[in-house]
């Protein structure tokens, strides 16, 4: 996911209690818009979800999806 303008919260909180925080991704579009990528962490922090769910699309499904030693 990203934060382009035509996702807002609503449609954001929809995709992640349908598909799971376990299928979904934190992502950007930079260098295309900066204010995708700077606004990016701080709408995260508006979603109606849970620390665990925000935890997994944030760092941990890329963690785990590219087998990263973090």
């Amino acid at each position: 996911m990203t934060h382009p303008a035509s996702w807002g919260k609503d449609q954001v909180e929809c995709a992640i209690k349908v598909c799971g925080a376990d299928h979904i991704l934190f992502g950007t579009t930079f260098p295309v818009f900066y204010n995708w990528m700077s606004d990016g962490v701080e709408f995260m922090k508006t979603l109606d979800i849970t620390e665990e769910e925000r935890k997994l699309i944030m760092s941990d499904n890329a963690i785990r999806l590219f087998n990263l030693k973090v």
